[in-house]
């Protein structure tokens, strides 16, 4: 995801290379979501470490795609080798348990199944009236609130018949501010298909529906709520207004895939492995 800092980082040691003419060696690791590409390109007025290159916010690239693609999209003169994974394939998204142990790539994503639902939650980042569960097992798998109702929430995210994810009533104890300690009732997100599942879009329903089912108010005006960050994270400020707005959703997604045109047929050129 183009917001996790792994990626400026990445960039950072691509251009440093390049700047002092070192080889720049990248071994590969699995992502979670190898096949989805989603979310809005970054807008130049809105780049930052958390959006420092123009892709979309979930990009679907392994972070020595990821680097082919840089050398390519962002023109850098750089000696660059890859290390491929044997026996990985774009398919191979689950988490079988007959690969090694799941590597946590930071204390807050601590499961394999985190690392799949943090796109569609990475919002309540910027947005503090919403629990991700951040501090448990269940970080960025979960969303609750005191005023939540997870029942009629899930019955309203099953009539928007999401592609590849479900939404299931979930109670758990919060363990960062502003609701610590308090049991919620919250909602837990599992990703029934890989290769459908559109974590930006499914980010934007959420948030509609809690607007809808709460009021905007509950979301966008709660203590601490931080409007600009929300916009780095996203690489633009569009989505928080066409959110704000109460406009059609569909159209917005339209226009995403319409930006992405060109990035996907760079990243096609980028990929080490097959479908």
């Amino acid at each position: 995801m183009r917001c996790y800092t792994y990626l400026a980082t990445l960039r950072n040691m691509l251009e440093a290379c390049a700047e002092a003419g070192v080889e720049a060696v990248v071994t590969d690791r699995p992502i979670p979501l190898p096949q989805v590409v989603d979310g809005p390109m970054v807008d130049p007025a809105f780049g930052s470490f958390v959006a420092p290159c123009p892709l979309p916010l979930v990009y679907g690239m392994t972070p020595a795609e990821s680097a082919r693609w840089m050398k390519g999209a962002l023109k850098l003169d750089v000696s660059l080798a890859t290390v491929p994974m044997e026996g990985w394939t774009r398919a191979d998204a689950a988490w079988d348990g007959a690969r090694p142990a799941y590597m946590p790539p930071s204390p807050g994503i601590r499961t394999w199944e985190s690392a799949m639902t943090y796109a569609a939650t990475v919002f309540s980042e910027a947005l503090p009236a919403v629990d991700c569960g951040r501090g448990t097992n269940l970080a960025f798998r979960v969303l609750g609130a005191p005023w939540l109702r997870a029942e009629p929430f899930c019955a309203a995210m099953a009539r928007l018949r999401l592609a590849g994810v479900t939404f299931h009533p979930c109670r758990y104890v919060a363990a960062v501010a502003p609701y610590a300690g308090r049991e919620l009732d919250g909602v837990r997100l599992t990703v029934t298909d890989p290769a459908r599942f559109r974590p930006a879009q499914a980010s934007l329903a959420i948030l509609r529906a809690l607007a809808e089912l709460y009021g905007s108010a509950r979301v966008w005006r709660h203590k601490g709520v931080r409007p600009d960050w929300f916009d780095k994270l996203y690489g633009t400020d569009d989505v928080r207004r066409h959110l704000q707005s109460g406009a059609p959703l569909n159209p917005l997604f339209a226009e995403w895939a319409r930006d992405r045109r060109a990035f996907s047929q760079a990243r096609r050129r980028a990929l080490l492995y097959e479908a």
